[in-house]
């Protein structure tokens, strides 16, 4: 109820803000349609301020993230510093998506199906970390590299920190001559 009540609010500012300057013209126009145009921006930017008030309310990270990153995207151009602090919201519900636990799954079905559940999660995770990756990388790819080193699964960075500082066994073992 609560996710579709701030996907709506999002798609509404999307179609206020992308009407309010495809009606804008080219030449000068009158001050009070340049008045109704900001009014008209200003209360877009309530709704999307409401919107992202009332994400912290959402049970699932995943939709948490989700929003984040679009409110984001949508502030972007008009007040940077809020969407980088979005931005760094939704790669924190990430990061704490990947530090779960995985579910406990009933002990009755068979192994295989838990674990096409879990990589199921997987994906999941990491289509949404894509998600807000590209959307950050549009605007800042320095960020969307910070952001990208802050989100690694945990595997993957323990295996980067040892490919990067190999143990002392790894470094004391001789290469083996190729045959």
């Amino acid at each position: 109820m609560l996710i579709s009540r701030l996907i709506s609010l999002l798609v509404i500012f999307s179609i206020v803000c992308g009407s309010v300057f495809a009606q804008l013209p080219a030449t000068k126009s009158d001050p009070e349609k340049e008045k109704a145009a900001a009014e008209l921006e200003k209360n877009a930017i309530e709704l999307l301020e409401q919107a992202v008030s009332e994400t912290a309310a959402l049970k699932l990270p995943e939709n948490r993230a989700l929003i984040y990153a679009m409110a984001g995207d949508l502030f972007w151009t008009r007040d940077e510093k809020r969407a980088r602090i979005l931005f760094r919201g939704a790669a924190g519900e990430i990061v704490q998506i990947i530090n779960m636990k995985p579910e406990k799954f009933d002990s009755s079905s068979p192994g295989i199906e838990n674990s096409r559940i879990i990589g199921a999660r997987q994906m999941e995770i990491f289509s949404l970390r894509q998600m807000v990756l590209r959307a950050l990388a549009d605007r800042d790819a320095e960020m969307a590299l910070e952001i990208l080193q802050t989100t690694r699964p945990p595997e993957v960075a323990a295996e980067m920190q040892a490919y990067v500082m190999p143990t002392p066994a790894a470094q004391k073992q001789p290469a083996t001559p190729p045959q």
